[in-house]
């Protein structure tokens, strides 16, 4: 028995021994451990294409030679040729260092396309188009321009009410503002403060040196009420211009109403000239009837400048004389007071026409789109 506890208190001791010379000599081949920490130096840069390779050395000398991976291209995409549902499309693809290729865009097929109606303004005419969705091509169905029965399209026209007034006193004038239920556009018409004066009235030359141009009237309404201005009615607080056309309209030659305000509003015009007066209802009778019997054109005695001189030689105003050509009508309007430019109403489409005969037969007719096709 007590050999037995000798034996085991000596197996006791001789595992502990172990145990401690295991431990120390793991300690001591724990602090002989190095950790390489590398230090890089590139050899050769990678390109686009190509790897490179860098040096890496430690402190401790140890050393090798590492990969460097390409950096690939980076390409920036242009459209050259847009691609289309019938037509191939181009696209370039290109690489800061200069490397590039094209991919073909092949054409998707067929149109497809969907009908849409554009409405019609109160300026302007409304279409009927059909409008491809994947390429957008679009192609006018119908259209007032090139249909004569697409009257569903046709402009409006603005429809005017009263939106507020002020009534004109002995001294001061009042006016009344009309907006349109459409489309909000407005204008105001004064009322004088004296039922002397219904209308004012204008006459214009572009100013051009040239024996070419042309001269007009303008006639505005600054009444409450319509007013008769030769064959036209002319609304409250709107205007309508009077002229003369030969070979620039495509509805012949022959008097105007309206032309020369609706090409200036929509085409603009660089410079004007105008000679102002003021109308009684009287004047304006007078005036109307020269209106009436001016629908004529010749190239020396009655052309534009005698037209726009005889009608405004009806008023009150300094009496201008017919001279050949406008630019002699032009140098005559120079010698008297007159302004640089003159606002004009924006009349529709459904508001120009051209006289057909003269006097009290005279009739509107609406004129064709080729007459408002260009400027004056």
């Amino acid at each position: 028995m007590k050999r037995t506890f000798r034996n085991l208190a000596l197996s006791l001791f001789l595992l502990l021994s172990l145990t401690a010379l295991a431990v120390c000599g793991l300690t001591a081949a724990a602090e002989d451990v190095h950790v390489h920490e590398y230090t890089e130096t590139v050899l050769q840069a990678p390109s686009h294409d190509d790897v490179g390779f860098a040096r890496y050395v430690c402190s401790c000398g140890d050393t090798y030679i590492g990969v460097l991976p390409a950096r690939g291209h980076v390409y920036v995409k242009t459209v050259i040729v847009p691609g289309g549902c019938t037509e191939d499309g181009l696209v370039r693809y290109e690489c800061e260092c200069g490397d590039s290729y094209e991919e073909i865009l092949y054409a998707t097929g067929e149109h497809d396309y969907v009908i849409e109606t554009i409405p019609p303004t109160c300026t302007d005419n409304g279409m009927e188009i059909q409008r491809c969705t994947r390429c957008g091509d679009t192609q006018i169905l119908r259209s007032p321009e090139t249909d004569p029965t697409a009257t569903d399209l046709l402009a409006l026209d603005h429809d005017y009410v009263v939106e507020s007034r002020v009534e004109p006193t002995d001294d001061e004038n009042g006016y009344t503002t009309y907006v349109c239920t459409r489309c909000g556009n407005s204008y105001v018409a004064v009322l004088e403060h004296t039922d002397k004066y219904v209308a004012e009235m204008y006459v214009c030359a572009k100013r051009m040196i040239s024996p070419l141009g042309h001269m007009w009237v303008y006639i505005q309404n600054r009444t409450d009420h319509e007013l008769q201005v030769g064959a036209y009615t002319l609304p409250a607080g709107q205007g309508v211009s009077i002229g003369s056309f030969a070979l620039t309209r495509a509805d012949g030659f022959g008097l105007y109403y309206n032309v020369e305000a609706y090409c200036v509003n929509k085409y603009g015009i660089k410079s004007m000239i105008c000679m102002e007066t003021k109308l009684t209802q009287a004047q304006l009778d007078n005036v109307s009837k020269r209106i009436l019997n001016g629908n004529l054109w010749t190239l020396i005695l009655y052309n534009c400048m005698g037209t726009a001189f005889t009608i405004w030689n009806g008023g009150p105003g300094q009496k201008l004389i017919p001279l050949l050509f406008p630019f002699i009508g032009r140098l005559e309007m120079l010698v008297y007071p007159h302004e640089d430019s003159i606002e004009m109403y924006y009349p529709t489409e459904n508001q120009v026409f051209k006289q057909r005969g003269n006097g009290s037969s005279a009739t509107l007719e609406k004129v064709s789109q080729s007459s408002l096709a260009n400027g004056i």
